[in-house]
């Protein structure tokens, strides 16, 4: 149960992080958009005062006020095609509308005292002259001696932005006033385009980070998942472990404890040699309770990796000798023929010789036990590329399929007659090889014979 709700949790928080990322990139999109929004509409009334600034200065103020003095209505400039005063200002003013792309006209105003207000000049297009601008912005009153910009503002025509710059004549009185202007509709479409490609941007950084919450939280889930399975193994193995441990240690302990018994409820009764017996016996079950113990032991600091190999080179000729040697007399003793297969002058090989000790005693006395009198038991060692080949191989009863593939698992035994074994030696050789990232493989044939290599690499 605490382990669903862990899981559970895990994904909870990876979905409230995925939330809050949606979110959060959802407010920066708007907040994107509305930022764009207003660096577009202050950079473009920044261009048309920039645009306004210098129009305005290249304009004659002395010649516009005699032409709004001069003339007093459209029909009056159109009557006299030869005022190249009023078509100058009207094709300069058209250039740069046309050069800036500006969609409406540019235009001059002047100021009417009696009407109080502003009237229509010289502009771009063909407007009516002198005509009231009736909707014109406080600001523009307020501050056309010495211009200005205004933010949007909506007329009967119109939402716009305004940039405005006085025409000055050579005393430096204000004679006039140009304005340039931008329909803010047009201007919103460039705005908006910028703003959504942004926004786009930000949508695709916010499906990216999705992805990778969504990626990390189904390795996450399926790392979870292995982990829950290694532990139902570990449990179950725990579970095993006990079992057999308590299986393998009860035996040897009943037999001594009712031999030890026996001799203390017939002390002094018993003949020398039955007491003999029962003590011999005692002993065996004594040494064989350590060496469980010792095995138990050293394959558990194997497994915890507490014990590091000590890699170094050492001859594995020798050390294969040594131990054919050494288990020689319980060969004979079982009537099983040792063959021991070493050419002479071998290389050195790289890796822990107590270990590897270890690994050569553990093959050849388990297939000395699994191998019936009169049967052969070889140890041989060849060159195989860059490593040298240990081969531990009998003629005794052979494991099955089915048992071939448990064969290294911690207390798994397989029956030899009247023998079983601990099931401890070949784990400990699998550790140990693993330990050497030692290549290694077994094959077996029922009442054929078991065959076992490593290999170690040579120096």
């Amino acid at each position: 149960m605490l382990k669903r709700l862990a899981g559970s949790s895990l994904q909870r928080l990876i979905l409230i992080a995925v939330f809050m990322t949606l979110l959060v990139s959802a407010f920066l999109i708007v907040s994107s958009y509305k930022q764009q929004i207003a660096l577009s509409e202050e950079k473009e009334l920044a261009r048309l005062e920039g645009i306004a600034s210098t129009l305005a200065l290249e304009i004659d103020g002395d010649i516009h006020q005699a032409l709004i003095e001069k003339h007093g209505s459209m029909d009056a400039i159109m009557n006299n095609d030869d005022d190249a005063e009023y078509f100058a200002i009207h094709e300069q003013l058209k250039h740069v509308q046309d050069a800036n792309m500006i969609e409406t006209a540019i235009y001059t105003m002047v100021y009417d005292p009696g009407m109080k207000k502003f009237c229509f000049g010289v502009t771009s297009t063909n407007p009516f002259w002198k005509h009231p601008y009736l909707d014109y912005p406080e600001k523009l009153m307020d501050d056309y001696d010495h211009g200005g910009t205004i933010e949007m503002y909506a007329d009967s025509n119109g939402t716009w932005l305004s940039a405005f710059q006085p025409i000055k004549d050579r005393t430096g009185t204000t004679v006039g006033v140009l304005q340039v202007d931008q329909r803010f509709d047009s201007f919103i479409q460039e705005a908006e385009r910028n703003a959504w490609k942004n926004a786009l941007i930000g949508i695709g950084v916010s499906l990216i980070i999705i992805g990778v919450l969504f990626i990390s939280l189904r390795g996450i889930v399926q790392e979870q998942e292995n982990l829950k399975k290694e532990r139902d193994e570990l449990d179950r193995l725990r579970t095993e472990l006990l079992a057999n441990v308590s299986h393998d240690l009860r035996t040897p302990l009943s037999s001594i404890q009712g031999y030890l018994e026996t001799v203390l409820m017939k002390h002094g009764s018993l003949p020398p040699d039955r007491l003999e017996k029962y003590l011999g016996t005692s002993l065996k079950n004594t040494i064989k309770l350590r060496e469980l113990v010792d095995e138990l032991f050293e394959l558990s600091k194997l497994q915890s990796r507490d014990r590091k190999p000590n890699i170094e080179p050492f001859s594995l000729s020798d050390l294969a000798k040594d131990i054919g040697a050494s288990i020689r007399v319980n060969a004979d003793k079982k009537g099983v023929d040792l063959i021991e297969q070493i050419p002479q002058n071998l290389p050195m090989v790289f890796g822990d010789i107590s270990l590897i000790d270890r690994v050569i005693q553990n093959l050849t006395n388990n297939a000395i036990k699994f191998t019936p009198q009169g049967g052969k038991v070889s140890i041989t060692i060849a060159e195989v590329d860059e490593f040298l080949q240990v081969t531990v191989a009998d003629t005794g009863v052979g494991i099955t399929e089915e048992d071939l593939e448990k064969v290294f698992d911690r207390f798994h035994t397989r029956p030899s007659g009247t023998t079983k074994g601990t099931g401890l030696g070949l784990a400990i050789v699998k550790s140990v090889l693993e330990a050497h990232d030692s290549e290694y493989h077994i094959q077996s044939r029922v009442n054929e014979g078991t065959s076992f290599w490593f290999r170690l690499r040579k120096v």
